[in-house]
């Protein structure tokens, strides 16, 4: 919501010492119309005194559209969105694998067979959880900024 200012309107040339009040006005009807118009529309009137003629200034509270700020392209998203995937698909895939092929071949070694392999899932799965919780906060932070202009 802001406030325009409507051109000074002249009303009448008064004496100088005149009250407004007391003084007498001559409109013409456009003038009266005019009047009558921004009065009912505004908020505010001010009587200005400007070389000898009596002015009321009127401040008639309008919208002002703002610039819309500038939508940030879905295609940042999509982006962001096949990243994290990919990443959170390689944050759970890497060390999984690790675990299976370490946990297999010292299974083999040490002929504790599936104990080596059931404990390398295990840590595999907590350092998966941590590292998806890191990368989870990491993603939602650049979600909210979103694109770089």
């Amino acid at each position: 919501m802001g406030l325009v200012v409507i051109s000074l309107i002249k009303l009448n040339k008064f004496n100088e010492y005149a009250n407004f009040s007391q003084s007498t006005i001559f409109l013409t009807h456009i003038t009266l119309f005019t009047l009558v118009t921004l009065f009912t529309f505004s908020t505010s009137i001010d009587l200005l005194k400007v070389s000898g003629y009596t002015c009321a200034a009127f401040f008639v509270p309008v919208d002002i559209q703002k610039t819309p700020k500038k939508q940030p392209s879905d295609r940042y998203y999509y982006l962001l969105g096949v990243k994290a995937a990919g990443d959170f698909g390689v944050t759970i895939a890497i060390p999984a694998l690790i675990a299976a092929y370490l946990g297999k071949r010292l299974d083999i070694h040490f002929g504790t067979s599936p104990w080596l392999l059931v404990l390398g899932f295990t840590i595999a799965f907590v350092l998966t959880a941590i590292f998806a919780v890191r990368k989870a906060k990491r993603y939602a932070k650049l979600y909210e900024q979103g694109p770089r202009d």
